[in-house]
């Protein structure tokens, strides 16, 4: 079993927007803002396209986007021949670290074609990483090595297959959350939410403190909300939806009974408060929907998910939920000519506004970067 090491850098190459752009994570609470287009969903989709790859699920990701062409970087010198994504993660109190590489590029049949490596650093002895090269194919070859890169494998793959994408902005009629879902598909919180109710119903039965907590927070934020009933039903009693009860009412309502932003508080404060939230939990405007005040709770789930040794990635619009975070935490997206650029305030830069300005006020008045830009027709 690997020690757990947050992500230090995700570089990422010729994909959509993104030419060539270095990423340095916050070991706690990564906020991306940007104005839109600028490619902060990119770098989301970036870390979502990784996960895929280690899901061996790469042709179905490519597939559902069009194909590999869509995926690579088109400029002003035409379209890119490859795209590459390179997570490194912090070393750890030996001084080593470990890392991964992937390439991939377009087949005739405009599918992917994957090159993969392992990455090792003794920090102590070395100047550079090694590489070790991985056998190419159509998935990842992860699972099927022996000797020197098995040992390697076997630490690195933990710590990539703990990097989850969650989208909860669905929240029409037929949304996932609000969906029947099958009471054995209760191991893990989906992407989606789709199996939130199974998945309540577990911990409630096993991990009582753990459920309790996720609704001490819904009531912080929708005070009428008492309890969620999670009843399975069926012939089999196998499937249950997320239904819930509100205070000195004997009514139960159903999901669709929920606003849209309570709804994914719902989502965001269970998968943020869950004891097996993943290792590197990626959000793209989870901010949407919410009042002002459940912004600010979101921001303290994610900063409880941090002190839980979680590391979260937020895209975000949100001036308030950046004011809740520190310059430390800030990367901003620029656009330039086509190309999405990563740019970390610096908080020695910013020292003379830390007093007078909160850190979505200077984002408003630029003095972080990251607002609109003009592009000039070549």
């Amino acid at each position: 079993m690997s020690t757990i090491q947050p992500i230090e850098y995700v570089a990422v190459k010729g994909f959509a927007s993104i030419k060539d752009v270095k990423l340095t994570l916050a070991p706690d609470v990564t906020v991306l803002i940007g104005a839109n287009g600028a490619g902060k969903s990119n770098i989301i989709r970036s870390f979502e396209l990784m996960a895929h790859i280690m899901k061996s699920r790469l042709q179905n990701y490519v597939l559902a986007r069009g194909g590999m062409n869509n995926l690579l970087h088109v400029g002003p010198q035409g379209r890119d021949s490859a795209l590459s994504l390179n997570v490194q993660f912090s070393p750890n109190d030996a001084d080593t670290s470990n890392g991964y590489i992937a390439r991939l590029r377009s087949t005739d049949e405009d599918s992917a074609f994957l090159e993969e490596w392992l990455t090792f650093h003794d920090r102590k002895k070395y100047a550079a990483p090694y590489d070790s090269p991985l056998p190419a194919g159509t998935e990842t070859a992860l699972e099927k090595l022996s000797g020197k890169e098995q040992r390697f494998a076997e630490y690195v793959r933990p710590l990539l297959a703990g990097i989850r994408v969650f989208h909860f902005d669905e929240v029409g009629s037929q949304a996932p959350p609000k969906t029947f879902s099958s009471v054995a598909d209760n191991l893990s919180l989906h992407p989606d939410a789709g199996n939130i109710a199974a998945y309540l119903l577990r911990l409630k039965a096993e991990l009582p403190d753990d459920y309790f907590e996720i609704v001490s927070a819904i009531r912080n934020v929708a005070p009428f909300f008492d309890d969620f009933v999670l009843v399975p039903e069926g012939a089999s009693q196998d499937n249950v939806r997320l239904r819930w009860a509100q205070k000195n009412l004997d009514t139960v309502f159903n999901a669709a009974q929920l606003s849209d932003g309570t709804l994914r508080f719902i989502c965001l404060a269970t998968l943020l408060l869950a004891p097996d939230r993943p290792q590197c939990i990626v959000l793209d405007e989870p901010e949407l929907g919410l009042h002002p005040h459940a912004i600010v709770q979101l921001a303290a789930l994610l900063r409880k998910a941090a002190h839980a040794g979680r590391q979260c990635v937020v895209a975000t619009q949100s001036a308030l939920l950046l004011d809740e975070f520190s310059v430390h935490n800030v990367a901003v997206l620029t656009r330039n000519n086509g190309e999405s650029q990563v740019v970390s305030p610096s908080e020695e830069q910013l020292e003379a506004f830390l007093s007078d300005y909160t850190l979505g006020e200077m984002w408003r008045m630029n003095l972080l970067g990251g607002n609109l830009r003009y592009e000039e027709a070549l």
